[in-house]
């Protein structure tokens, strides 16, 4: 007779067993992980790639920042940054202690602080070394650990130096504690710095050649909401710049975590003066790129169309009307880019009738370009009698993708420009003159990769002003507008070649011959060129600095301090011209008669300043401020303000009970498993139980 099985027994030991087994093997995959680990700077390595490409790594370190980013097409993605702790490092300068980890579309379950155990595949993404979010695996080993000393940025002023500079930096923990705007808030959720102890801190950039290297660039953690990011104008003072460094569309960015610990002293910038009172004879001349003025029709159905609210268009007008009438104080001329449609130019020169005791007449035709950006011009009726509005088209060998019914163009062809240049035959005062108005292929694909269209265009358009002078070479000549390079180009080159017109602009101070600002390096776009016999009757050429300088959120600001700036990205060149003949010096007239009589007949500039705006951090909102008094305005303004704070204050307390739940929703699944697991068990006694 078989000896009886002692159940309660067997069942303790395949209890027992089945545990053991289980902590073994948690502890066999704990110790290869450790084992395996290797410091973050043999992982980053010497070179712009990573000697572990495509393999899988595992290291340790403290969580240094977070960054949130959003895509075209509104999908979310975070990666977090990981810094070796201090002393723990592979000890070689050359390599970077710090490493980007991409979690894809999930919100990363860390915090700065935080010490974590990382493992996952090696990847290059655009430049930027990171670890992959298919495979990854990561985990909290404890919290709130002192973060590590961040290196104080001291970047070379060559551009070519830079990159071998931020190579070793790349993902660590960096700090810019004193600098200057050179760049304002843009809308992209960041700005850019130099150092404050750098000689000049207007970053002039005239040529490809002239970029710089020690300017530095800097990103908010989200560009999904940067509600909370301040409002810097160029030349503000700001300390407490810190966080990791990322690599992001090809140039090193300090990624900060919040704008609260940041110290701004915003500069008093000085008051962009007002043209001078035109007198009998004189009439002036402006560009201006108006910054995707659109209507709210969606006439595309594609997302490269702007498609603003009706209150964003009502305060668009609001804002142009003021800086065309106040700033400029009514051009006789404005040659304008970047507007979709007669009716919003229609509707802003019967804005303007008031104020400029005229309606300006519209000279306006759609262009080719599949955004809907297109050009015109606006001219004073009393002064000015059009004759003749077209447009210039032509063909070459690139590939422009540009769709024009009304140019046929040979067998490997297409179409030169989006924006055919307008030519507009006028007569100021009955001067027969000519305007012609541009606007070039953009940057948009690559600098290197678009000059060659630009190159291009430039040269069928000088080719035009050729033809134009050879039948007329005492012709009245203005070239105007947006040419989307810098002022000592390639670009500019082919289009003046031979100097057969003048720079209107060049009397003006380097330091304030601009009218871009880009990653920080201030430029002049916008060009006004003239043939050299009406370039005599200049008396006057200027920028208007009231754009370029300052922060993307004031474009919503209608407040009477903060109107004048920022209806546009761009800032507005005119230049005063006088038709009236000089007298001839009379024999034995001195240099100082000649002087006084000079200045008699210009005129005194006006002395009436344009509003100086206050602290930045404290911007209106449009919304909030139309239809209010001034005091209201400003009341209304403060409580905009604290509601904002107030709704930060809510988003990280959500994002804190998120966190949590994320915690509470882990612990349940550990619960669930041994749940899982006993129940295994006990179904495993009961079968012995049942062979009993």
């Amino acid at each position: 007779m078989p000896g009886r099985i002692d159940v309660n027994a067997s069942r303790g030991r395949i209890f027992y067993s089945l545990i053991t087994l289980g902590l073994a093997l948690v502890g066999f995959l704990g110790s290869t992980r450790q084992s395996g680990e290797l410091p973050i700077g043999q992982i980053q390595g010497r070179e712009d790639a990573s000697p572990f490409l495509d393999h899988q790594v595992g290291f340790r370190g403290i969580v240094t920042g977070i960054r949130e980013d959003q895509n075209a097409a509104g999908i979310r993605y975070y990666t977090f940054f990981v810094q070796s702790v201090d002393g723990a490092s592979d000890g070689d300068p050359l390599t970077s202690d710090g490493i980007a980890v991409f979690t894809g579309r999930s919100r990363p379950r860390t915090r700065i602080g935080d010490l974590v155990e990382v493992w996952g595949v090696v990847t290059e993404f655009y430049g930027l070394t990171e670890i992959d979010d298919n495979g990854l695996y990561y985990q909290v080993d404890s919290n709130h650990n002192p973060l590590p000393v961040p290196v104080e940025l001291d970047p070379p002023e060559g551009f070519s130096d830079s990159g071998g500079y931020y190579e070793p930096l790349e993902g660590m923990r960096v700090e810019a504690p004193y600098a200057v705007t050179v760049g304002p808030t843009h809308s992209a959720c960041g700005f850019s710095v130099v150092r404050e102890d750098l000689d000049s801190h207007r970053i002039m950039k005239h040529s490809q050649e002239d970029s710089r290297g020690d300017v530095i660039k800097v990103l908010y953690f989200s560009d999904v909401n940067c509600d909370n990011l301040p409002a810097l104008a160029t030349g503000d003072r700001i300390d407490g710049i810190v966080g990791p460094l990322t690599y992001h569309f090809d140039q090193y960015k300090v990624v900060i975590q919040a704008s609260a610990e940041l110290h701004i002293s915003n500069y008093d910038h000085p008051p962009s003066p007002r043209p001078h009172d035109l007198l009998p004879g004189q009439f002036s001349i402006a560009s201006f790129n108006l910054e995707n003025y659109f209507d709210a029709i969606d006439d595309t159905g594609g997302s490269a169309e702007p498609k603003p609210s009706l209150l964003e268009i009502e305060i668009k007008q609001i804002k142009l009307a003021h800086t065309i009438a106040n700033t400029l104080a009514c051009p006789t001329i404005i040659g304008v880019q970047e507007v979709e449609k007669y009716e919003l130019l229609s509707e802003l020169a019967l804005r303007l009738t008031e104020n400029c005791g005229f309606t300006y007449e519209v000279s306006y035709l759609d262009t080719a370009d599949a955004r809907g950006t297109d050009l015109a011009l606006l001219s004073n009726p009393r002064r000015i009698v059009i004759r003749d509005v077209d447009q210039y088209q032509t063909c070459s060998q690139i590939e422009t993708e540009i769709h024009d019914s009304a140019v046929s163009c040979a067998d490997g062809q297409e179409p030169l420009f989006a924006r055919q240049p307008l030519i507009v035959d006028l007569e100021v005062d009955r001067l027969p003159l000519t305007v012609i108005v541009n606007h070039f292929k953009s940057k948009r694909g690559g600098e290197a990769e678009t000059e060659p269209w630009r190159i291009t265009q430039s040269q069928e358009l000088h080719r035009l002003i050729r033809q134009l002078l050879a039948d007329q070479s005492d012709r009245a000549l203005v070239i105007l507008g947006d040419y989307n390079d810098f002022d000592r180009s390639p670009v500019r080159k082919a289009l003046n070649e031979s100097d057969i017109l003048v720079d209107t602009l060049s009397s003006i101070p380097e330091d304030e011959r601009y009218s871009y600002i880009f990653d920080g390096e201030s430029q002049l776009t916008d060009w006004v060129l003239m043939s050299p016999k009406l370039s005599e009757k200049i008396v006057d050429s200027r920028i208007a600095h009231v754009n370029a300088d300052y922060p993307y959120q004031l474009k919503m600001a209608t407040v009477p301090e903060l109107i004048a700036y920022r209806s546009s990205d761009h800032d507005i060149p005119i230049v005063t011209l006088d038709l009236e003949p000089k007298e001839e010096p009379q024999a034995g007239a001195t240099t100082q008669d000649l002087e006084e009589a000079s200045r008699a007949e210009i005129g005194s500039l006006s002395t009436t300043p344009q509003p100086v705006p206050p602290d930045m951090k404290s911007a209106a909102d449009g919304e909030e401020n139309l239809g209010l008094s001034d005091e209201e305005a400003v009341n209304k303004n403060g409580e905009t303000i604290e509601s904002a704070r107030n709704s930060a204050e809510d988003s990280i307390q959500k994002v804190a009970f998120v966190d949590e739940l994320e915690r509470l929703s882990k612990i349940g699944l550990i619960l669930l498993a041994i749940a899982s697991f006993c129940v295994l068990v006990v179904l495993v006694i009961f079968v012995f139980k049942g062979r009993d």
